[in-house]
């Protein structure tokens, strides 16, 4: 007579080994938040990386990262991030990081998405200041995505936020290229202009291989 108990132990270890694996494949990326809560945008990253979780109030920058991501980047730190301050645990993690050289994406809050639309109440100078902080830390080659959206893992073209789907990449469409990556077709023509923009709005163009 079987033990069905046991049996149950044996395929739940069995499935637990495997979904082990399935998470090693999976490129590490490192989530820079001081709890590990999850929520609709961890479940969404979790579908593509296998996250590896941060205290920014221990972090003191020893740890071999090579991609880190700031969940719900807030007013605050994205623009003690853009001017170099280091007053918080979170803007303190991103200079280490950035000393570091590692590929750093923010994934505002919703609370910033007024700064990609053009809202009637905010002073036009203010609304430009804030456009300009972010174009720093695009020079810093940060990738700042929208609530809604997540860093593609390497090499996965797919439903990435940095790749342009277009025949012709003209100067209208670099200057509302939202990140500091524009990935093209081989096929894709850019335009003299287009690129001359690029260059100035410090977004770098990669062709992709077909």
């Amino acid at each position: 007579m079987y033990d069905q108990q046991l049996i149950e132990e044996i395929v739940a270890e069995i499935l637990k080994e495997k979904k082990v694996l399935r998470e090693k494949k999976k490129p590490v990326l490192h989530v820079i938040h001081t709890d590990g809560h999850k929520d609709e945008l961890i479940e969404k990253l979790e579908s593509s990386w296998s996250l590896d979780w941060v205290d920014p109030t221990s972090f003191d920058g020893s740890e071999s990262i090579s991609q880190a991501v700031f969940p719900h980047v807030d007013q605050d730190l994205f623009v003690k991030s853009a001017l170099g301050i280091t007053d918080t645990p979170e803007s303190d993690s991103f200079a280490k990081l950035m000393r570091n050289g590692v590929a750093i994406h923010f994934i505002l809050d919703r609370s910033m998405e007024w700064i990609h639309t053009q809202p009637e109440k905010v002073p036009t100078p203010y609304l430009r200041k804030m456009r300009e902080y972010e174009k720093e830390l695009r020079s810093y080659h940060v990738s700042i995505l929208k609530s809604d959206e997540v860093p593609p893992p390497p090499n996965k073209k797919s439903d990435s936020p940095f790749y342009f789907n277009g025949k012709l990449l003209n100067q209208e469409e670099i200057n509302k290229w939202p990140y500091s990556d524009i990935h093209i077709s081989q096929k894709t023509i850019i335009t003299p202009l287009a690129r001359d923009t690029a260059r100035e709005a410090n977004i770098s163009i990669s062709i992709e291989e077909s």
